[in-house]
């Protein structure tokens, strides 16, 4: 068996680490995507009616 450099190992763990990462950001976009097309595929909601201001009776002119 041959001993492996440094340069090799670190090769070596710079691949690991670029591939865990990679697969990481594939599940985070994975997931983020299907709450995007969960959301398109709800009906819009109905906006809330403005309530009125004031809400108090009026006072006759004079």
């Amino acid at each position: 068996m041959t001993a492996e450099t440094k340069a090799d190992v670190t090769k070596k763990v710079s691949l690991e680490i670029s591939r865990t990462e990679a697969e990481q950001r594939r599940f985070k976009t994975e997931k983020l995507r299907a709450a995007r097309l969960a959301l398109q595929e709800e009906p819009p909601r109905a906006e809330p009616k403005a309530k009125r201001k004031g809400g108090g009776k009026t006072l006759p002119k004079a």
